[in-house]
C-alpha cells in the first residue's frame, strides 16, 4: 500500500514536472510569438510609412502640375480681358469704325482692280 502511494505520488509529481515544463515550453513559444510578432508588425508599419509618403509625394506632383495648369489659365484669362478691354477702348473712341471703314474701302478698291484685270 505503501508502494501505492508512493507510485500514485510519484506518478503526479512526474505529471505537474511535465505540465510545469508544458507550461514554460508555451511560455517560451507565446514570447517568441510575440517577437516575431512585433517584427511583423514593425515591417508593417514600416511598409504603411512607405506607402503613406509615396501617396504623399504623388499628391504634391499632382498639385504642382494642377497650379501650373491654373497658372497657365489665369494668364490665359487675363490676356484675353487685356483684348477686349482695348477694343472696348478702341470701340468707345471711335478707333474701330474708322477702321473698320478703311478696310471696307480697300477691300472694294481691291476687288474693283481685279474686276478690271
Amino acid at each position: 500500500m505503501a508502494e501505492k502511494r508512493h507510485s500514485r505520488s510519484t506518478a503526479r509529481t512526474q505529471s505537474s514536472v511535465h505540465e510545469v515544463a508544458d507550461d514554460n515550453i508555451e511560455q517560451e513559444g507565446a514570447a517568441d510569438a510575440l517577437q516575431e510578432g512585433a517584427a511583423t508588425q514593425s515591417e508593417v508599419m514600416q511598409h504603411a510609412e512607405e506607402m503613406v509618403d509615396e501617396m504623399g509625394q504623388r499628391v504634391g506632383e499632382w498639385a504642382t502640375r494642377f497650379s501650373k495648369n491654373v497658372q497657365r489659365m489665369a494668364a490665359r484669362a487675363r490676356e484675353e480681358m487685356e483684348d477686349m478691354w482695348a477694343e472696348a477702348q478702341s470701340l468707345r473712341r471711335g478707333e474701330h469704325l474708322e477702321t473698320s471703314h478703311v478696310d471696307a474701302q480697300s477691300l472694294n478698291s481691291s476687288t474693283a482692280q481685279d474686276e478690271e484685270d
